[in-house]
């Protein structure tokens, strides 16, 4: 095998990863019809797509895309979806981007937002995330004052004692959901906004809870924050194009290839695949070929 040819594996991780960009710079779903792979063509027939809804968020006009600088990034998604499955949330933006109902996309969208963050989170080497909020030995000290309190009041029955005592020594777990968003939007140097806070402590909890979205540019919001996490990640030079007028993410992008990334943020990954393509690609490039 020459050293500059890609094995099927490696042609399908290319091919499906090229899909997921370029929906995601669409706005809308996309799909490959032709092909041309190992000296043959493949023809695909599908139904065409008829996307209703475009997000103009990386192109202000959909009918002008400059490519220029989409090579250079599109290595780092390749990379990411193979340890992120990148192009499943791409085509959660895709699918809410479709559907009429504002509430429902943004449903569609936390729920996205979540599964983002969690996976990200599994990737983080776990003594990044500190599993309690004060050290033990002060946590100690107040979970004995707070039940000593409790114990001075005869009022409250056995059962409810037992509750809150269960309450007050869980008190010291930092398992909160928030802790996961605010990981990754730390890592990509994105500002905790208060806009951005509401959206993960408020708005959140009325879609989950009530399916309940009190205003469309929390939708927006949403939405564009989900791209710009993603962007942030391949290293995405392209122009945004928010709906917002004034700047939402503030705070300057990590500007780390994927393989950068990994080393500076601690994250652990098992990625023999793409080790073996980059041996070969160097010896490649030292042959001079």
């Amino acid at each position: 095998m020459a050293h500059n040819e890609l094995t099927e594996e490696l042609f399908n991780i290319f091919r499906d990863s090229l899909i997921g960009y370029f929906s995601l710079i669409n706005g809308a779903r996309v799909q490959i019809t032709k092909e041309y792979y190992n000296s043959f063509t493949r023809i695909y027939s599908y139904d065409k797509i008829e996307n209703i809804s475009y997000s103009s968020y990386l192109c202000g006009s959909i009918r002008v895309y400059d490519p220029d600088t989409s090579l250079f990034e599109f290595d780092n998604y390749v990379r990411w979806n193979n340890v992120l499955n990148i192009n499943k949330f791409v085509q959660h933006l895709s699918t809410a981007q479709q559907v009429l109902s504002i509430v429902d996309r943004a449903f569609i969208l936390i729920l996205a937002f979540e599964g983002l963050c969690e996976k990200y989170q599994s990737l983080v080497d776990k003594e990044r995330i500190p599993s309690q909020l004060v050290s033990k030995g002060s946590f100690q000290i107040i979970k004995k004052e707070l039940l000593n309190i409790l114990e001075n009041h005869n009022e409250i029955s056995t059962d409810v004692m037992k509750k809150l005592s269960d309450r007050i020594c869980n008190l010291n777990s930092n398992k909160s959901s928030t802790n996961k968003f605010k990981l990754i939007i730390d890592d990509l140097n994105i500002e905790m906004t208060e806009k951005i806070n509401t959206l993960f402590k408020k708005v959140r909890s009325t879609l989950v809870h009530e399916a309940t979205l009190n205003e469309y540019e929390d939708y927006q919001l949403l939405s564009e924050l989900i791209r710009e996490i993603i962007l942030r990640l391949i290293n995405s030079k392209l122009e945004r194009y928010s709906s917002f007028v004034d700047k939402m993410f503030k705070g300057e992008s990590p500007n780390l290839s994927y393989n950068e990334y990994i080393i500076q943020k601690h994250i652990k990954i098992e990625d023999s695949l793409f080790a073996e393509y980059d041996r070969r690609f160097k010896y490649w490039i030292k042959q001079g070929k």
